[in-house]
């Protein structure tokens, strides 16, 4: 199972949306896929169609893991693969923390089988759940948009990233940037361009414009490859389908 972290440690970056999007793309080329909420926000949760007020949740697993597996949270999404729901009890890990805790995601995550791939969604933070989640990945993917502190964030979560590799996962990969939400102005052109000088090849391509359609998708818990090419779905799906294959080699297999 590979297993990638999707984070950045400012909010408003997409980042759900991708992670969802993306989940979304890697099972309709055939690999089976668990999405990890992690985010005490419940939103990917709930984009997968998943009430995160019922049933056992990733806050119950987390702070009573002798009582809860985390296969208790799990439950089918309504986009075609599974979600290991999130609550707002999540944000009890960030206040409750214990020694040598760093590897608890990891360790739950050992014991889980069946999927091909594991994304998780991290909080908009760099606190435990951020460094649970890095040290339990194989890679992580930074998201960002194209504002004015956009390299601010990126430059935050690779240097906790280099700490969680140093002390807990040595083997942890940087899959890449990519550079989300991009408007047509040249306030946006220039944010990408200030990320690209920065970070070079380690940017993905394409980056993915600002389309309506995908927040009206998210909010309504349907796939975005439903919509067809109504407002530009469908490249949307394309561009998608392009990052999912740098991320973990769809079309290659």
């Amino acid at each position: 199972m590979e297993i990638v972290a999707v984070a950045n440690q400012k909010g408003g970056v997409g980042k759900t949306t991708l992670a969802v999007l993306l989940a979304d793309a890697i099972t309709r080329d055939g690999r089976s896929v668990l999405l990890v909420d992690l985010d005490p926000q419940a939103n990917a949760t709930r984009a997968c169609g998943v009430d995160p007020t019922r049933g056992v949740t990733l806050g119950d697993v987390l702070l009573a893991p002798r009582r809860f597996a985390l296969m208790n949270a799990v439950r089918p999404g309504a986009l075609g693969f599974d979600v290991a729901a999130a609550s707002t009890d999540l944000a009890g890990k960030e206040r409750n923390r214990t020694t040598a805790d760093e590897h608890h995601l990891g360790e739950l995550l050992g014991d889980v089988d069946g999927y091909d791939v594991t994304l998780i969604d991290c909080p908009p933070s760099l606190g435990a759940l951020t460094v649970n989640a890095l040290a339990a990945a194989d890679s992580y993917l930074t998201v960002t948009d194209a504002s004015r502190f956009a390299l601010d964030g990126t430059v935050g979560l690779k240097e906790t990233a280099d700490v969680v590799r140093t002390y807990f996962n040595p083997e942890l990969r940087h899959v890449g940037v990519v550079v989300n939400l991009v408007d047509r102005t040249l306030e946006s052109d220039r944010r990408v361009r200030d990320l690209t000088a920065h970070w070079g090849s380690a940017i993905l391509r394409p980056p993915l414009p600002r389309r309506v359609v995908v927040k009206e998708a998210i909010a309504a818990a349907r796939s975005l490859w439903d919509f067809g090419a109504d407002r530009g779905a469908d490249e949307q799906c394309r561009l998608v389908e392009r990052i999912a294959d740098q991320v973990v080699g769809t079309r290659a297999r």
